[in-house]
């Protein structure tokens, strides 16, 4: 026999002591809903519906919860026997602490009862540069000035995997040649350089267990000669979905925003890369792209079936002198103000109103 549901009897069984008559009367009477109460004059009663009240006890009511600077030494983790590093706290619940040291020692603390050491991870030859944990927790990547990458299994401690492009590293990324490299973490085999970094690479982030895993931010940067001989650096980040494009930004600096050349410059990289863009296939119908010099931005739009640009291109004027084939007028949006947010806004919530609409196509 078994429970139908948590406070019921077994099936079969006897269903209990039944109420009386008159008592199964008074209780269906009970279940009834609650008539409304006329409004009385005089003084409030308590629990009467609609006369709820509440009563504030603090000096002023925004901000009353008071900070301070810790006065008190709650918990001195010792174990290492030499200079620590790095610390960081366990995703989500932080009541674990991972600390990597001089000492070539990793240790894994608990931090919400005894404070006790629970695990020492022992491999590198040199001192432990960074330690991190996963997102769920359940791996640690390690790496160190013996030139050694190591990925652990953080409960039972096994070391799963060694990366090592022969250079002192911060996890996937040598600090001094100005590179970021990805590693197949199944294989250890590296997929991928980038190499666009002007200067030494200090940290960088993964995004992992994402609500969509099918999204891929790709940043880059590429630098050109500019007005005046000076170099300039142009930012870009795409946004793929299942290796299509659906989204991208091109960051200039805003120095030169007055000068029409800049101005046409950003223009043209706009289109090209549109164009790039529409000779492999389309997920959505349209394509976005923001072209950004500092706060103020303006928006492209790529119609997939017309393969039409908006803002449409202007073309040169002959015999007139020179044309503003991108008037300072398209960018004129600001993203700190609140239009330049709102606009942008709007413009992430189309994109994913598109992005999930052709994901319910592809699954139906």
């Amino acid at each position: 026999m078994n429970h139908t549901f948590p406070w019921a009897g077994w099936e079969g069984g006897d269903l209990g002591p039944q109420l009386p008559e008159g008592v199964q009367e008074e209780a269906d009477e009970v279940l009834d809903p609650e008539p409304e109460l006329a409004p009385k004059k005089g003084r409030n009663k308590r629990g009467v519906p609609g006369q709820e009240t509440l009563t504030f006890h603090g000096k002023q009511m925004t901000d009353y919860q008071e900070t301070f600077i810790p006065k008190t030494c709650v918990h001195n983790w010792t174990g290492h026997t030499q200079g620590v590093s790095v610390i960081r706290l366990l995703p989500q619940t932080s009541h674990l602490l991972l600390s990597g040291s001089i000492d070539t020692k990793l240790n894994l603390w608990d931090v919400y009862t005894s404070g006790a050491c629970l695990r020492t991870f022992m491999g590198h030859n040199k001192a432990v540069k960074d330690v991190t944990f996963s997102n769920d927790g359940r791996k640690i990547l390690s790496c160190g000035y013996d030139r050694q990458m190591r990925l652990w299994d953080a409960e039972t401690g096994q070391c799963l995997k060694r990366f090592s492009n022969g250079k002192i590293i911060r996890y996937s990324v040598p600090s001094n040649d100005k590179q970021i490299i990805q590693y197949d973490m199944d294989s250890g085999e590296i997929v991928q350089e980038y190499d666009q970094h002007l200067g030494p690479v200090n940290t960088i982030t993964f995004v992992d267990d994402s609500r969509d895993q099918d999204f891929v931010v790709s940043p880059q940067s590429y630098t050109h000669l500019g007005t005046q001989d000076a170099v300039d650096l142009t930012i870009i980040t795409v946004i793929t979905k299942r290796n299509n494009p659906v989204f991208f930004v091109e960051i200039k600096h805003p120095i030169n925003f007055h000068l029409m050349r800049e101005r046409q410059l950003a223009d043209k990289h706009m289109r090209e890369r549109f164009e790039a863009f529409s000779k492999g296939e389309l997920l959505m119908p349209a394509l976005y792209g923001l072209s950004v010099f500092g706060t103020a931005f303006c928006t492209y739009r790529f119609d997939a079936m017309t393969e039409s640009v908006i803002p449409p291109k202007i073309p040169c004027a002959p015999g007139k002198g020179r044309t503003d084939t991108a008037p300072i007028g398209w960018w004129n949006h600001i993203i700190m103000c609140q239009d330049g947010g709102l606009k942008l806004l709007e413009l992430v919530n189309e994109v994913r109103e598109m992005t999930m609409k052709k994901k319910r196509e592809l699954e139906g």
